[in-house]
This record gives structure tokens, C-alpha cells and sequence, in this order.
């Protein structure tokens, strides 16, 4: 292994500027979690001439290695909780997120420990072993690396975490959502039409069909593949006939197209008439009984249209662990039908009932006819929010770190004060590079020009040419390299975020959510807003609604009255005072047209930004079969009946 102590500062570097691009290009991409451990302790141990790199994280007293290159010759002196080791408290009030390094020298070498806190009580920790005591000048470009790298690491060692906790929900969440599905609905054919469309999406079988005794024979109710069912169709009727055959002589019953099994003759003449008819090449019978009275009362009839590949595809493979729940979703649903509607329709239109069932329907008629002609306000009920009239949203203007909050939620600051302040790893990096390379140049020039002061030092004219030249080249390097230094100098003057108007900061998790963290580029900061200027209502009224407001709006602008929901004791008066010309898609999928609400000045200073509200808009005067009947009417209009 060469020796790191041979390396100058620009040598590291050098490095270190192509492994923290790759670095970075890996954690925005999809790369497995694992192989990126692999390539940064890697690339670690290649750039800094290192031993042994691992990287861990660690959680109280446990550690949890995730990769791991070369042999740490420094284990006896890796034991010990991090936080201790830089004077952090475990349970501070306000964890520091930043990055520590430390370095420790022994009997085998140097070593480097640097980490950075994930949670109140769990690190991620880079260490580093070398097998000599390294130079101070080294010291500082590896750990300035290993700190870049990182941060960098972070956020890909949070993502893994949260993704396999996702996968260990997902995976109860399935069950569930299965056993949901399967004891949805109401009626027999909605309840039957969820289990089967539930078990052919869960096991991904092509068909699933249910059929609900009745008397002596079967008929089917539904299937997943088509709710409605037309009983006169030739494929039900051989479908009806092939499970009263095959479930005289057993409860289940199972064949797949092309295997060599003897059947009996019935039970093979009803299965390839039905085979022919559907297209079928594996299909599964199940017959469900009462547990009680031991009696048939249902049937499941699976099918697939290509064949299994191996025997734990089949279907009755696939059935064995859903056999008790869907047999018991079957009985629950047969149980609701009988005494669920069945059961009320019997009894209201019995002989007794139905005079009593007649006058309720008149008189439901009289009153529906009455409504047309009594007049009744319409108001819509929309939602809107809150909105300071003067606001400025302020984004993050490149990817980096909140280095400094220099305020707090609710605090008054003038326009251009210091909101906070945000730091560059990759930009003080090439900063760096750029300040390097500049000083090289400037020291080759100042040699030149001492080695051209000089007569003697000049032999001939050819020589003399070729120093100007190179003088000339160093000159336009050292411009541009001068130009590539204010320009990344301008890059780190645009991260000091100050406030672009008079007002107060708004973001309530301002200092939880920013500081120490990660921003990209883009990134929402905070609001700055001015009361001064007063508040606005905005509403969303719905797109199929807003007829009725342009109505009333041309004759006299729409009344309004509002409730906050954080108090909704007091009412708002006002009227619309505008309304957009374009419709939004809000965040629920539903097509919504601006409008803005105007307040009366006494009612300026007791609202506060972004508190939402429930509104009443006034639209004029209508039916009241129309008023209650509306969402029916527009239904009906809006539906392409002929």
C-alpha cells in the first residue's frame, strides 16, 4: 500500500474532486444501497492510501456494519458510543447534525473517526485506518473529505431504512387489504362481485366465478371478469352444468389441459364442452358449505387461460392458504343477503303492509311536486384559505446545508436582513481547487518573469520566445481561473438568503426542519409576508358550480359568508369580488375556478396566512325541488344520454 504521507494536499485533492462526483451522481440515481456502500469505502480507500475504511451505523450500544474494505488494524480502539467521544450528549435538547471528525494516533498508525448524528441517539460513522502516524498536512484534505462524502451518505443510508420499513408494511398491509376486500359490499351480487374481482387481482387468476345454490343446482351470480351476467349465454349454462356434475362426486375439484388423468365419462363430456366454449387451460372448483347445517351453499370457480409453469403456480397451490378466509367471505356474504334485503323486502311488501306502503309513496309524490314551486336561496358551500395580500415564497437558490437560521417563526425583519445562510460542500470543494490551481500559476509566472530578468539566464532568441510564449499562456490560464473564482464566489454570495420585503417570517418548523439539513436545489425555505397590506380570501368553487356565481355575479356580486375552521364561532361577511378565467386541477383530482373574497376593513388584522375556511355563496333564488335535488339534475345533464 503506498504510503499517504507522500501525498501533498493537491494530490488528495486531485482525487478527491472525481470521487465525490461520483459519489454524488450514485446517491441521486437508483443504485442498490449496498453497492454504493461498496464503491464509497472503496473509492475512500483508493483516494486516501488507507487500509481499512468501514462504515457503520450505530444505534445506542449496537453497531450495524454496512460495508467494510481492507483490514481495520485499529478494532480495540473503535469500542465506544460516538457521542461521548466529541463531548455530545445522548439526550440533548437540540441535537447537533453536523459532521465530527477525530483523529487518533497509537502503536499501529493513525486513525480517523468521522460521524455524523442521524437521530437523538444514532450515528453514522466513517473510520479509517493507516498503518503510520500521517502529516498534519494530510490530515486536513482527508478528513474535509471524508466529511463531504459524508453528508452525502446520509440522506442514501435514510432512504434504504425508510424503503425496507415500506417493505415490511406493504407486506401486512396486502393481508389486509385482502381480507378487506373480500368482506366488502352490500348486496348478494355487489358482495360476490368484490370477492371474486379481490381474489383474481391478489393471485392473478385470469377468471374467478361465483355460484350460489338454489335448490337443486347452482347459478351463477357474478364473476370478475364481467358483473353483469346473462344467464341465457351457452358458456354459463355448460359452466352451471360442469360444476353440478363434477360436485356430485366431491367438494373440490381441480384439471389443467394436456395432463394424463383418467375421469369419468359425464364429468369428461361436461369438461370439454366447456373447455371448447371458454378457452380454459388449468381450472379449480370449490364447493362452500354451511358449517352449521353442513350443506352446499355456494360455489368458486377459478380459472386460468395459460397453463402453470411448475406445480406451485397451480391454482389449488395458490388456494391452500386463502381457502379460510375466502370460504368465510362467502358465508358472510350468503348470511348479510338473508337478513340484510331479502329479508326487509319480504316484510314491507306483505299483503299487511302494502296500503301503508302505497299512501307513503303519494304522499312522497305531493311533496316532490309542492317543492317546484317554493322558492329557496341557493348557496354552495366552497373551501378556501387565507392568503396575505403582500407575500413573498422564498426557494432554495442551489443544492447545499443550512449552515445558519438568523431568525425565528413569527419574527418581524426589514427588507434585505439576513434570513439565513446555506453552505456549498461541493462549491467550497471547487473553490478550493480553483485557489489551488491559481496559486500554482502564479508562482510558475513569477519564476518566468525572474528567469527573463535575467540576461544570462536567456542563451538565445529561440529560448527567449518560448518563455514568452509560456508567460503568455500562463497569463490567460491565471484570467481564467481568476474568472472561475469570482463566478464561484458569486455562486456562495447567492447562498446568504436575505428577506426581499418588510414583514414576518412564516414557517413554523423553520429550525427542525432546516437546520443542519440538506436542501436541493429549488427546495421551499420559508415565507416572508406583510401585514401591513391586509389578508385575501381565495376559494376554490367547483367547475360544475360555477354557472350559478357568473349568474348571480352579472346581476350583483355574490354574498359570501365564511367560517374559520380553527374558529367556527364567528361568521365573515363579504362579497366575491373577483373571479378567475381558467380552471385549476387541485391536489384531489377536481377541476376548481378562483375566486377572490373581499373583507370589510375592520375585519383586516384578526386573520392570520394560511388558515383555511368553509364559505356559503349566495347564487340567488330557486326551487326548492332544485336546491335539494341539484346534485341529481347536474348529474343527469351533464350524462350523454343520446
Amino acid at each position: 500500500m503506498p504510503n499517504p504521507s507522500h501525498r501533498n494536499d493537491d494530490g488528495i485533492w486531485k482525487d478527491a474532486e472525481a470521487l465525490i462526483e461520483r459519489v454524488e451522481s450514485s446517491a441521486r440515481s437508483n443504485v442498490k444501497p449496498t453497492t454504493f456502500f461498496d464503491d464509497l469505502v472503496g473509492g475512500l480507500r483508493l483516494t486516501t492510501r488507507a487500509n481499512a475504511v468501514t462504515l457503520s451505523v450505530v444505534n445506542g450500544e449496537d453497531l450495524v456494519l454496512l460495508a467494510r474494505s481492507g483490514v481495520m488494524l485499529h478494532a480495540a480502539e473503535a469500542d465506544g458510543e460516538p457521542a461521548e467521544a466529541f463531548g455530545v450528549p445522548a439526550n440533548e435538547a437540540s441535537p447537533d447534525f453536523t459532521s465530527h471528525c477525530r483523529w487518533f494516533d497509537g502503536e499501529l498508525g493513525s486513525r480517523l473517526n468521522v460521524c455524523q448524528r442521524l437521530q437523538t441517539d444514532r450515528w453514522l460513522q466513517l473510520d479509517f485506518s493507516f498503518e503510520i502516524a500521517l502529516d498534519l498536512g494530510v490530515r486536513e484534505p482527508i478528513g474535509e473529505l471524508a466529511e463531504v462524502l459524508l453528508d452525502l451518505t446520509a440522506p442514501v443510508v435514510l432512504r434504504d431504512e425508510l424503503e425496507e420499513l415500506q417493505r415490511r408494511v406493504n407486506t401486512r398491509t396486502d393481508r389486509d387489504d385482502l381480507i378487506r376486500g373480500l368482506n366488502q359490499g352490500i348486496g348478494l351480487t355487489d358482495s360476490f362481485g368484490s370477492i371474486a374481482t379481490t381474489l383474481a387481482s391478489a393471485c392473478h387468476f385470469d377468471r374467478v366465478s361465483l355460484l350460489q345454490r338454489r335448490g337443486k343446482c347452482f347459478r351463477l351470480v357474478t364473476t370478475s371478469a364481467q358483473q353483469k351476467v346473462i344467464r341465457r349465454a351457452r358458456q354459463i349454462r355448460l359452466m352451471e352444468r360442469l360444476v353440478g356434475i363434477v360436485l356430485s362426486k366431491s367438494d373440490s375439484f381441480e384439471h389443467q389441459v394436456g395432463n394424463a388423468v383418467d375421469l369419468e365419462a359425464d364429468v369428461s363430456d361436461a369438461l370439454e364442452l366447456y373447455c371448447n366454449q371458454s378457452g380454459f387451460r388449468e381450472i379449480y372448483i370449490r364447493l362452500v358449505r354451511d358449517p352449521q347445517r353442513y350443506q352446499a351453499v355456494a360455489v368458486v370457480v377459478v380459472e386460468r387461460f395459460q397453463a402453470a409453469e411448475s406445480d406451485f403456480e397451480r391454482i389449488q397451490q395458490q388456494m391452500q392458504s386463502l381457502l379460510s378466509p375466502l370460504e368465510d367471505a362467502v358465508r358472510d356474504a350468503l348470511r348479510r343477503e338473508d337478513s340484510g334485503w331479502g329479508l326487509i323486502a319480504s316484510r314491507v311488501w306483505s299483503p299487511a303492509n302494502r296500503k301503508k306502503v302505497a299512501g307513503s309513496i303519494m304522499t312522497l309524490i305531493v311533496l316532490a311536486v309542492a317543492a317546484l314551486f317554493i322558492p329557496m336561496e341557493l348557496r354552495l358551500s366552497v373551501e378556501g384559505r387565507v392568503v396575505a395580500t403582500e407575500q413573498s415564497r422564498l426557494f432554495s437558490p442551489a443544492e447545499g446545508v443550512v449552515s445558519a437560521i438568523a431568525v425565528s417563526n413569527g419574527e418581524g425583519v426589514n427588507k434585505g436582513a439576513l434570513l439565513m445562510q446555506l453552505r456549498s460542500p461541493a462549491l467550497d470543494l471547487q473553490r478550493r481547487t480553483v485557489e489551488g490551481s491559481l496559486a500554482t500559476a502564479e508562482t510558475r509566472l513569477v519564476s518566468l518573469t525572474a528567469m527573463r530578468s535575467r540576461g544570462n539566464a536567456v542563451s538565445n532568441r529561440e529560448r527567449e520566445a518560448e518563455v514568452a510564449a509560456e508567460e503568455r499562456v500562463l497569463r490567460k490560464e491565471i484570467e481564467g481561473l481568476k474568472a472561475q473564482l469570482l463566478l464561484l464566489e458569486s455562486q456562495q454570495a447567492n447562498l446568504t438568503i436575505r428577506s426581499p420585503i418588510d414583514g414576518l417570517v412564516d414557517r413554523w418548523d423553520l429550525t427542525q426542519s432546516l437546520q443542519s439539513r440538506p436542501v436541493t436545489h429549488g427546495q421551499y425555505l420559508l415565507d416572508v409576508i406583510s401585514e401591513t397590506e391586509g389578508w385575501t380570501i381565495e376559494l376554490d368553487i367547483p367547475e360544475q358550480n360555477i354557472n350559478y356565481v357568473l349568474q348571480q355575479q352579472r346581476v350583483a356580486p355574490c354574498r359570501c359568508s365564511f367560517r374559520l375552521r380553527s374558529d367556527p364561532t364567528r361568521i365573515y361577511q363579504g362579497s366575491i369580488a373577483e373571479i378567475a378565467d381558467v380552471a385549476n386541477l387541485v391536489a384531489t383530482g377536481e377541476s376548481v375556478v378562483p375566486a377572490t373574497f373581499s373583507l370589510k376593513a375592520e375585519q383586516m388584522g384578526e386573520l392570520r396566512d394560511g388558515a383555511t375556511v368553509v364559505a356559503q355563496v349566495e347564487c340567488g333564488k330557486c326551487s326548492l325541488g332544485f336546491v335539494v335535488f341539484r346534485g341529481l339534475i347536474q348529474w343527469y345533464r351533464s350524462n350523454p344520454w343520446f
